[in-house]
């Protein structure tokens, strides 16, 4: 009597709770062991794959600063653990050298740029110069031209008059000559007089001699026409080849001004790009942090020589706090699941119990291979709002939830048995509406599904309600003479 009153008060508690999951049922009254009890109940469960992580600096998050220049640590600004903004001032190099450098590159240029001014204003004036004389050139070529043209238009009329004077002259002197021999012979006969026959003579040598002297004037003239046009041609010619001279020096001086004026464009940018290096290299005598982060590291001193070159130490090494995130290693055989976007939750040692969300923000295609196990690497992204709490290298452990399902039946998985490969549970009383037989728990084969963190899917053999055994304080479980059989429902 006394039992079953406990167990009516025991049955009353729970119920009149309202709480779902884990109960104490009650006594096996033949060991005396205490066993615990859950509800069938439905769950929203995750479906998920474990992997193991790293915190580590995003790319570009963690940056080893060297030197550019060599030369010994003048001044150092900082230590280990300090915060930096990016462009603070964390090192200085002595300069001193550097900066003669700079000195002398700065008089190289100035003096490129004085010879380079001075040939865009000289050499311009000189082409000028020439081409006035081209001016003058083609002036003076123009007039020959102009002369010889003269030549050839009022000469021809002049010996066209001599000619007709000639003609005039030839006509004349054939009159007097046909008078004279009239006169010669009237002269023999007796019929003209002596005077008459003189005064033909005398006529007849004046048309010879105008005859002869026009000959000799249109000889001149044609002479002296051929001479003149000769001249100006050859004045032409003459004028000409002065005009191309002046051109061709004009020429000459403007491809030199050009070339001049390239060489010396070259040479001034030359020396600004020699003088902008020496900047630049005296610039890197100032050692600024690239990145706002922690100065994690620090293998140098003040007064300590350091080296520039591709392959020279780190001697100062920061790290962007605020941008970490998780190296994740998937196994090959749950790679094929994992997302971009996937929720991804992960601990660390640092802080037991706590769980921490993140996601899924890039899958590595390559594989990484150590001791024959094969991984892929993924990256969480983890929230801003852990950022401060987290530091690099912790380790951690990953779950990545590749799916998830809603309203399921789901029971502890303390509840779920196994006999071979089949899957049973124990419920109390047979289950839910089924009146209670000695109070012995009821053994019904069930088919499970997805497993998250605590719970285990129930796809055939229970309801909702049902309340199953989980556990009993002795080591051997059930007492199974209490256990009936059952068929699942």
């Amino acid at each position: 009597m006394k039992k079953f009153l406990f167990y009516i008060t025991l049955v009353l508690i729970l119920t009149g709770s309202g709480i779902t999951g884990f109960k104490y049922y009650g006594i096996d009254h033949k060991s005396g062991s205490l066993f615990k009890t859950a509800v069938v109940e439905k769950k929203d469960m995750k479906k998920t794959i474990l992997a193991t992580g790293i915190v580590k600096p995003m790319v570009g998050a963690e940056v080893k600063v060297g030197a550019r220049v060599s030369g010994k640590v003048e001044r150092l600004f900082v230590k280990v653990g300090d915060h930096v903004k990016k462009g603070e001032v964390i090192a200085t190099v002595e300069d001193d050298d550097l900066r003669a450098k700079v000195d002398q590159a700065q008089a190289n240029l100035n003096a490129e740029k004085a010879r380079l001014i001075a040939i865009k204003n000289e050499t311009p004036k000189e082409i000028i110069k020439y081409q006035a004389k081209a001016a003058q050139a083609k002036a003076n070529m123009d007039a020959e031209k102009a002369k010889l043209e003269a030549i050839k238009n009022e000469t021809p009329e002049e010996i066209k008059k001599l000619k007709a004077d000639v003609d005039a002259a030839t006509f004349k002197l054939k009159l007097a000559k046909d008078n004279f021999e009239r006169d010669k012979s009237l002269l023999k006969k007796g019929i003209v007089s002596p005077e008459r026959y003189d005064s033909s003579l005398k006529e007849l040598k004046v048309f010879k001699a105008e005859l002869r002297s026009n000959q000799q004037s249109l000889v001149y003239a044609e002479t002296k026409f051929k001479s003149d046009l000769n001249l100006a041609k050859a004045e032409i010619a003459q004028a000409k080849a002065n005009f191309k001279e002046v051109k061709t020096d004009i020429e000459y001086i403007k491809t030199k001004f050009k070339n001049d004026l390239n060489l010396a464009e070259a040479k001034v940018a030359q020396a600004q790009a020699g003088h902008k290096e020496i900047e630049i290299d005296l610039s890197y005598a100032t050692i600024k942090s690239p990145i706002s982060g922690i100065i994690a590291s620090i293998s140098t001193q003040e007064g300590e020589t350091v080296a520039s070159g591709l392959n020279s130490p780190t001697f100062v090494n920061i790290i962007d706090m605020d941008r970490l995130q998780i190296d994740a290693f998937v196994d090959e055989t749950d790679i094929g699941y994992v997302k971009t976007g996937q929720e991804a939750l992960f601990t660390v040692d640092t802080f037991p119990g706590e769980i921490f969300k993140g996601t899924v923000k890039d899958i590595y295609p390559k594989a990484v291979i150590q001791e024959n196990v094969v991984n892929y690497e993924v990256i969480i992204d983890i929230p801003d709002s852990d950022m401060d709490r987290l530091r690099p290298e912790m380790t951690t452990s990953v779950t990545v939830v590749i799916g998830e399902r809603k309203g399921v039946l789901a029971v502890p998985k303390g509840a779920i048995k196994r006999k071979g490969k089949n899957s049973f549970v124990l419920v109390k009383n047979g289950g839910a509406g089924n009146p209670p037989k000695r109070n012995s728990p009821l053994k019904k084969d069930v088919k499970i599904g997805w497993r998250d963190e605590g719970y285990i899917e129930i796809r055939e053999g229970l309801k909702l309600g049902d309340v199953v055994i989980i556990a009993s304080k002795d080591s051997s479980g059930f007492d199974h003479s209490h256990v009936s059989s059952g068929k699942n429902k």
